[in-house]
């Protein structure tokens, strides 16, 4: 099993939080593109990315997650 960052959870969370994609990119250190990528399709992340994700949406970690198998 591998976790990653779901992407439909983080856009919803940015949605209901009325945050812009450009000053959320900048609050997280980010460029936009990369915030783009992290909204569209779920992908591993830093547990530093992932930690200020969880601090400026103000939610857990957890939340944020999804668990996948493993392809061989």
């Amino acid at each position: 099993m591998s976790t990653f960052l779901n992407h439909e959870k983080l856009r919803r969370e940015i949605k209901d939080h009325f945050l812009k994609q450009e000053p959320l990119a900048e609050q997280l250190n980010i460029i936009v593109r990369h915030l783009r990528n992290l909204c569209s399709k779920d992908i591993n992340v830093s547990s530093d990315l992932l930690y200020r994700l969880s601090e400026v949406l103000q939610i857990p970690i957890d939340d944020l997650l999804t668990m996948r198998e493993d392809q061989e």
